[in-house]
């Protein structure tokens, strides 16, 4: 049995992970919370009884646990996160992880001093679709890559109340960028676990073209150059003046990998992944679509049940851990290369 806390209980995702927290009760005993100062509540619902604390000392002085789930502000990661590691506990790393890449390195440091587990808040990469674009890249059927294309867009920071509760999310002192750092992490952590590789370059543009007054990016073009010259277009934006669900679903743009024998092309919303190659392993039938079927067990979803799974069963040496920390400091210098070029205008190298 692990005993877990869970720091930042206000944060827009905390709750849907307790739920997670709450299927794994057979394996996970939630032994403490950490609130703000201001956040008056006592205990949270479907935790009757587990201590709330105000202060990282009072959580360290106050309950034994082996795992911390952290998602507290990105200007807060680094310092907390080293604390906890200086004092053994695991730690589950709510995306973007950080403020600067920066504030990880000495938390990598004591992560390997002592032996540490660590899981990131990318679970999309338990998604099956996912893994379906990974193998095909991995085991070669797409060739050498020569591009790729990933876009997300969101709801515009108007409607996101920027002088509301999570208005720090748009505030660079505080969480270090826009658009690009809140979810364009996603999909930078996405192509680099799927690829297996890191950019040489990356060249980037950003805007502000919504109505709402704030100091960080809501538009976000990124171009990122690999070994071997292949490129990739990171492209992110609050761009949605509605919070209203679509009603032709799900018609974003899917992201793609190309290579110079084939391509693979997903929608993990639906499940669907499609590809086509010219390898002789696909001779007899180069077209495929695979349909999956993801379950839905609540909290925050199957994927970060699985991701949770993996968490608990690498802390007891049962399998290899999914993520690292030095994966976590690659995404954020991917990041901060991107406000980089977009300020100067140049070709930032990694």
């Amino acid at each position: 049995m692990i005993r877990m806390v869970q720091l930042g209980v206000e944060h827009m995702h905390a709750e849907a992970y307790r739920g997670t927290l709450g299927l794994m009760r057979d394996r996970i005993e939630v032994v403490g919370f950490l609130a703000r100062p201001e956040d008056r509540r006592t205990s949270l619902p479907g935790f009757e009884g587990v201590s709330v604390f105000r202060s990282l000392d009072e959580l360290l002085n106050g309950v034994q646990f082996d795992a911390a789930q952290v998602m507290l502000r990105n200007n807060e990661m680094g310092a907390t996160l080293e604390a906890l590691a200086g004092a053994g506990i695991h730690l589950w790393i709510e995306k973007p992880t950080a403020r600067r890449a920066a504030d990880l390195r000495p938390v990598a440091k004591m992560v390997a001093e002592k032996g540490l587990i660590v899981t990131l808040g990318y679970q999309s990469r338990f998604y099956p679709t996912t893994a379906y674009a990974r193998r095909l890249v991995q085991e070669g059927v797409l060739g050498p890559l020569t591009f790729a294309h990933m876009m997300t867009a969101t709801t515009t920071i108007k409607w996101r109340k920027p002088d509301g509760p999570y208005g720090y999310l748009f505030d660079d002192a505080v969480s270090g960028g826009g658009i690009f750092h809140w979810l364009g992490c996603h999909m930078v952590d996405l192509l680099l676990h799927i690829v297996g590789q890191r950019p040489e370059t990356v060249t980037a543009l950003t805007a502000n073209t919504g109505e709402a007054a704030v100091n960080v990016e809501d538009v976000a073009a990124v171009g990122l150059r690999f070994s071997g010259g292949w490129l990739a277009s990171l492209n992110y934006g609050y761009l949605l003046p509605t919070a209203e669900p679509s009603p032709f679903g799900d018609d974003a743009p899917e992201p793609a990998i190309y290579g110079q024998s084939g391509w693979v092309r997903w929608n993990s919303a639906t499940d669907v992944a499609r590809s086509y190659s010219t390898v002789p392993a696909r001779a007899k039938s180069p077209w495929e679509m695979e349909r999956f079927a993801t379950p839905s067990p609540g909290g925050y979803g199957h994927a970060a049940l699985l991701a949770m799974g993996n968490f608990v069963d690498a802390i007891g040496g049962h399998d290899a851990p999914a993520y690292s920390i030095e994966q976590a400091i690659a995404v954020l210098e991917v990041i901060e290369a991107a406000y980089v070029s977009a300020r100067t205008g140049a070709v930032v190298r990694l």
